[in-house]
């Protein structure tokens, strides 16, 4: 009997001991896949000048060869084989041309290159890798889509008239092992929020606009839930409006914090997972400064940035949790992504969790390398103008 209850008391204990070691992990990635071009000098354009500066970023977004740039983008992350990735800026860029003449048109050689769906080239490159072919498991599907910005922009090129149609998203990518389910916020409409559904997310209520082409720069949110083991993990993309230093305009600052702000409001109401993250390019650094001053109806007592919303509302920033003091840059290379070197200066795409982790793993700056820029190898262009964001943490 003695010896009996020894060995009941022996196997209780390594019973506790297993489950006090037991932990709830998951690995994430976030990554602004870059359209190729900075849009700035069409949404600033005169009327006369729009067509010429039209025509400039096609050219330049041609030019940035996201199909090679999507392969490295997809190597660098089967690497880490993440159970949620989560995209920004997944355009799909459409040429219309009505005329049959064979006049040159959408076909122009300097423009061809840039009328790519970014999502469908994304998997086929994940699904395809060295990694995807050696190991099953690793594929990935579309978990949830938020449609932001969605236009048809006539515009002329030798002397033919065409269309472009120009579609940006926020994806969120599962790994095929993982069981998830998109976040229905229709139910939520009646309490004032997700009052703009776009496909399975959100656009923000407050959006810079150009009145010049009569659109408005749609941002928004998407989300799922994810199964890993007995938890369930809320998983959130975002993308956030320009700083105002960035565009010369300080109203966008009141954008992408009124964008914060009401994606706060609409997470502390509606999320009861067992863990909740946010991944994206917040656009929004430690560094950037809170604004004083009066801003109604939001910000009475001065604009508080984006990241400072976060942290101050208890969230925690991963990358600060991570061992040793990695500065963790993540923008910008410049617009032609041709440097030698990285540029990357400024920490803006973010990992944010509303629990505090018990450990933040292996969390690193993805694409920061000349090891990771298209062929030539050390010659080619960068994979995207920022860097993404790996983690694998543990509660």
């Amino acid at each position: 009997m003695k010896q009996a209850s020894r060995f009941s008391i022996c196997l209780c204990f390594l019973l506790y001991a297993h489950l006090a070691l037991a932990v709830d992990e998951i690995e994430v990635v976030t990554l602004n896949q870059y359209l190729g071009a900075d849009l700035a000098p069409v949404l600033a354009a005169e009327p006369e000048a729009f067509n010429d500066a039209l025509v400039g970023v096609l050219q330049k977004v041609s030019a940035s060869d996201f199909k090679a740039r999507v392969l490295e983008q997809a190597r660098m992350i089967a690497k880490r084989s993440p159970e949620i990735i989560g995209l920004q800026e997944v355009w799909n860029l459409t040429c219309i041309d009505l005329d049959p003449r064979p006049e040159l048109g959408c076909d122009d050689p300097s423009i061809a290159n840039a009328f790519d769906d970014h999502l469908a080239l994304t998997l086929a490159a994940l699904n395809n890798t060295p990694e995807a072919l050696r190991k099953k498991g690793i594929n990935y599907e579309v978990a949830a889509t938020v449609k932001n910005l969605d236009v048809v922009i006539p515009f002329n090129i030798n002397g033919k008239d065409v269309y472009l149609v120009a579609v940006d998203r926020d994806v969120i990518l599962a790994r095929l092992d993982v069981q998830v389910a998109k976040v229905d916020w229709s139910a939520y409409q009646s309490f004032g929020l997700c009052t703009k559904p776009s496909v399975d997310g959100c656009n923000y209520q407050v959006v810079a606009s150009v009145e010049s082409l009569g659109i408005a720069i749609e941002r928004g949110f998407v989300a799922v839930d994810a199964t890993i083991g007995n938890k369930v993990y809320r998983i959130v993309n975002t993308h956030f409006e320009v700083k105002g230093e960035d565009v010369g305009m300080p109203e966008f600052t009141f954008y992408q914090a009124a964008q914060a702000d009401e994606l706060l409001q609409t997470l502390d109401m509606t999320t009861s997972t067992d863990y909740l993250m946010v991944l994206g390019d917040m656009n929004s650094s430690p560094e950037q400064m809170d604004i004083p001053g009066v801003f109604p109806p939001l910000f009475v007592t001065g604009i508080t940035t984006p990241y400072h919303q976060f942290v101050d509302s208890g969230y925690h920033d991963v990358w600060e949790l991570r061992p040793g003091k990695v500065l963790g840059y993540t923008c910008c290379q410049n617009e032609d992504l041709d440097s030698k070197k990285s540029l990357l200066t400024e920490r803006i795409d973010m990992i944010f969790t509303r629990e505090m982790p018990k450990k933040v793993k292996q969390a690193r700056v993805l694409g920061d390398k000349v090891s990771t820029k298209t062929n030539p190898p050390g010659l080619g262009l960068w994979p995207t103008d920022h860097g993404g964001i790996a983690a694998k943490i543990q509660f």
